[in-house]
């Protein structure tokens, strides 16, 4: 890049919390133990929740990820944090496979949309 004197996007001068632990809180057993491509699509999807500026207006993208193929299956934005922006981009996923996904391991942080 920089013999092409081009540059990547400058560091975020901000910072947005958007999950806050709950110490006391259970937590399902984690199925995937780091190993995310069991080697056929739909063993394991993965998702987050992402801010961006879009215009000088904040923006949340939360995707949805085939961990084998490396496809987003489905997306969302919203202005919100907010559960209906993670069913959107999950349904979509689920679509997009024609509703074939039984036996398939969603990934995800912790957050309270999931």
């Amino acid at each position: 890049m920089r013999d092409l004197e081009i540059s990547g996007v400058s560091p975020r001068l901000y910072k947005v919390t958007t999950t806050i632990k709950n110490k006391a809180a259970s937590y399902p057993q984690d199925l995937v133990g780091r190993d995310f491509d069991k080697q056929y699509i739909n063993a394991v999807w993965t998702s987050d929740i992402t801010y961006m500026t879009i215009g000088g207006t904040f923006a949340y993208l939360c995707a949805v990820r085939d961990e084998h193929s490396r496809r987003v299956l489905g997306f969302s934005i919203s202005d919100r944090m907010q559960t209906e922006t993670s069913i959107d981009a999950l349904q979509q996923a689920v679509s997009f496979r024609n509703n074939k996904v039984e036996g398939t391991i969603f990934h995800t942080i912790r957050g309270s949309q999931y």
